[in-house]
């Protein structure tokens, strides 16, 4: 959590991050991500603008440490004073179908910010410097819960999903976390020419396994001896078996055909 502060905070953040921060109401939430020159993803990030001179910043992705670091390589003459806040905030993750119903329940404001990412299946971030009065027909979900969720809408954890290697557009997250009306910000080049020939060489799918969960991370997958992508993350399913995502290479991959896992040729794996 930082805050970000100072005469040129706004414009400076505005050159940095993928989303129009000016199109967004003070107090207002916006999604997106810190790129790199390349348009590839360093971190993602849920900012708020309060003025033109102090925008807060959160992300689970990157530490305080390290998104300070990566901003303020960038920080030549801006009046901008980055502001280390982790310590006095909290952070949640909410997600489930009452969370579309019970989220305008909660407080916002100075101490409490809320962003809801996605209507399907209701997902979305609290940060509050003291823990929010949650509403009454909400419950408490382990990690293994809020991974099911996600992975059911195809929501990408950065890094672990979607991360240095790979841009917006392979993870499907460029509809909600990157403006192709903003003017120039790092990776910006990159994103304008995706957007306009629209063609990416990998994409993050949902994937379902049979058998005993992949081993590790970043499990391989095959078709007819050929790797055909790569298992990012994975979770029990309560029926059996288990669900994941994993990034495909549109070019060797048959979406219609089951894969398996190259060192667990008895486990049948489906898309989609």
């Amino acid at each position: 959590m930082i805050w970000a502060h100072g005469e040129d905070a706004l414009e400076f953040l505005q050159g940095q991050f993928s989303q129009d921060l000016k199109q967004v109401p003070a107090g207002k939430v916006t999604y997106g991500f810190w790129l790199t020159q390349k348009g590839k993803v360093f971190g993602d990030a849920i900012v708020r603008p309060e003025s033109a001179e102090r925008c807060l910043i959160a992300s689970w992705s990157l530490t305080a440490d390290a998104l300070r670091e990566r901003l303020d390589a960038y920080i030549i003459a801006d009046d901008v004073e980055l502001e280390d806040q982790t310590d006095a905030w909290k952070g949640w993750v909410i997600a489930g179908e009452q969370v579309c119903s019970g989220s305008a329940a909660l407080p916002v404001g100075e101490d409490t910010v809320w962003w809801q990412g996605t209507e399907e299946g209701a997902l979305g971030y609290v940060l509050a410097k003291l823990e929010p009065e949650w509403p009454a027909n909400w419950t408490e979900m382990d990690e293994s819960e809020w991974a099911r969720i996600r992975i059911a809408v195809k929501w990408p954890e950065v890094p672990v999903d979607l991360g240095a290697d790979d841009l917006p557009q392979e993870g499907g997250r460029h509809e909600v976390g990157v403006s192709f009306n903003k003017g120039c910000y790092l990776g910006q080049e990159v994103m304008a020419r995706l957007e306009a020939t629209g063609r990416v060489r990998r994409q993050l799918t949902r994937v379902s396994g049979n058998g005993p969960m992949p081993p590790g991370d970043s499990a391989e997958l095959q078709q007819d001896g050929k790797t055909v992508g790569k298992v990012r993350s994975h979770v029990t399913h309560p029926d059996g078996g288990w669900i994941g995502l994993a990034m495909v290479l549109l070019a060797r991959v048959d979406l219609e055909k089951p894969a398996e896992l190259k060192d667990q040729p008895a486990t049948r794996v489906e898309f989609g």
